[in-house]
């Protein structure tokens, strides 16, 4: 009688010795004395999840290069060349820093931001001002200026050298979309403005997860900031504006000082999988000055 069995993380089955596959033979076909001798071998194989290799080995079969069991396709080697891949994008987004002086617009962008929530928290606070018009002209010229800032130091709108930076703009441009979203559903609902505040604070969170994910874990403490930034608008609403700008200023300004010490010692010029990033913290003492 003929058993099967199924090699389940490569979906493939095993069949009295035979390995059907569309690109893939490992089992090589024996006399009938040994039927239950193979079965033995392939099923062993496979409920212990064998390495491509000593299936071949069993059956004396070459493993082929590019098919779905061979040394280049196992998850160990995927995962070595995609942490290669992550280490050479972080390296050329911290040149590309250095040369178009991030460290600048990201200083920017924290005191334009701080600024726009200081004009809204009068509006609100001290005028009392209800008409969502002035709070859209507002941010509209809040957002003019940050591109006007980013182009004014230097810094390029090209990402096709760099696919990091290109994925890092996307997700900035899903955020602010994502915030006048929320003032838009606020204004829908009737509610006095700027009541959905901290969803702000929240999705600022978010975005710095997702950024941790793709950039450097320590975005999760920039994460950690936001969120307790939101906490406290929900605590304090008459002062939320403030809180807002003021958490982005520490987390803008923070990467900023980054960037500024990284632009200082120059770009790094090691190879390896043990060279160390700014985004990582290894950041020695600048020899220049502020």
């Amino acid at each position: 009688m003929q058993a099967i069995v199924r090699l389940f993380p490569l979906g493939i089955y095993a069949r009295c010795g035979e390995v059907v596959a569309a690109d893939l033979l490992v089992c090589r076909s024996r006399s009938a004395d040994q039927e239950v001798c193979r079965h033995q071998e392939c099923g062993s194989a496979a409920l212990g999840f064998a390495h491509p290799q000593h299936i071949a080995n069993i059956y004396d079969e070459p493993i082929m290069p590019g098919t779905a069991l061979s040394p280049d396709r196992l998850p160990t080697a995927l995962a070595v060349r995609s942490q290669a891949m992550r280490r050479e994008a972080l390296a050329e987004f911290e040149r590309t820093a250095a040369r178009e002086s991030f460290w600048l617009t990201y200083t920017l962008l924290g005191w334009t931001n701080l600024l726009a929530c200081a004009v809204s928290h009068y509006l609100v606070a001290v005028l009392n001002v209800q008409d969502y018009v002035p709070y859209l002209a507002l941010w509209i010229v809040q957002i003019g200026l940050a591109l006007g800032a980013t182009s004014l130091v230097g810094s390029s709108w090209k990402t096709d050298h760099l696919p990091l930076l290109a994925q890092i703009n996307r997700i900035g441009t899903i955020f602010v979309l994502l915030c006048w979203n929320v003032a838009a559903l606020n204004v829908i609902l009737g509610l006095p403005v700027f009541t959905l505040l901290p969803v702000l604070a929240t999705l600022s969170s978010f975005t710095l997860l997702v950024l941790s994910m793709i950039a450097s874990p320590r975005l999760l403490l920039a994460a950690l900031v936001m969120f307790v930034t939101g906490s406290l608008m929900a605590l304090f609403p008459e002062i939320g504006f403030l809180l807002y700008g003021l958490g982005w200023l520490v987390v803008l300004q923070t990467l900023g000082v980054i960037f500024f010490r990284k632009r200082c010692r120059g770009p790094h010029t090691g190879s390896g999988p043990d060279r160390r990033t700014a985004w990582s913290g290894a950041v020695p003492t600048p020899h220049c000055k502020a």
